[in-house]
């Protein structure tokens, strides 16, 4: 159930999403490169053995997260609708990027986030379903309400046995989506332990720092409202 969950939030919006396109945002040194170019280079440039581990760990589990998406952006299709031939071909894009996911390695939330994560995770589903709620109304591993089918881990810090990494999600080869996964390593292995947000609530105002934990423990109601 868990799985799919960003599948649920996702096809409550409109399958006509704008066309999409993959772009890395690189480095100086690298800004001439392709996506695929920059993320190879960036891999093998200067990067410790955990920062490349967590890397990876990171990058696979969101390439899985996009393959969930896989149904939205090929099914239901816009032909023989009274759809523009632009929604049409930009649904035919969608699927064309997204379906590159679709034999992504399979994970699962219940061995990848911590156990005090996930178990925040299932109070909030159960709640929401008590509720008939829709809990928090957006994908917080993917941080939107209407996700671009890529997501690239762009950098990495590691501080002892935890790694921050910063993933952005891209559309049309324009950076939107934006979140930090932070991690932890125990026994040799990465587990999530938190995702970071910045929100822009207010334009010209500074974004509004928030985690998912944080979040689920005020719609618990364990915590007060900021």
């Amino acid at each position: 159930m868990f799985e799919s969950k960003a599948v649920l939030y996702a096809l409550v919006f409109s399958a006509a999403v704008s066309l999409v396109s993959s772009t890395a945002q690189p480095e100086t040194l690298l800004s001439m490169q392709t996506p695929d170019q920059t993320q190879v280079a960036r891999s093998t440039v200067n990067e410790s053995s955990d920062e490349k581990s967590c890397r990876i760990f990171v990058q696979t589990f969101y390439d899985w997260r996009v393959s969930l998406l896989v149904n939205m952006f090929c099914s239901n299709s816009l032909k023989g609708t009274g759809a523009s031939q632009k929604a049409i071909s930009a649904q035919e894009e969608q699927c064309r990027v997204a379906s590159a996911y679709h034999g992504a390695e399979k994970m699962s939330l219940d061995r990848e986030l911590s156990p005090k994560l996930l178990g925040y995770v299932k109070q909030e589903e159960v709640l929401q379903t008590k509720e008939d709620d829709v809990g928090l109304d957006f994908d917080p591993y993917l941080n939107t309400q209407d996700p671009s089918p890529k997501f690239i881990v762009d950098g990495v810090r590691i501080q002892g046995d935890h790694c921050w990494a910063t993933v952005h999600g891209y559309d049309q080869g324009e950076q939107r989506e934006e979140v930090t996964p932070e991690l932890s390593k125990t026994n040799g292995r990465w587990t999530i332990d938190n995702f970071h947000y910045k929100f822009q609530l207010n334009e010209g105002k500074p974004p509004q720092n928030d985690d998912l934990i944080h979040m689920i423990r005020r719609y618990l109601g364990e915590q007060k409202h900021r």
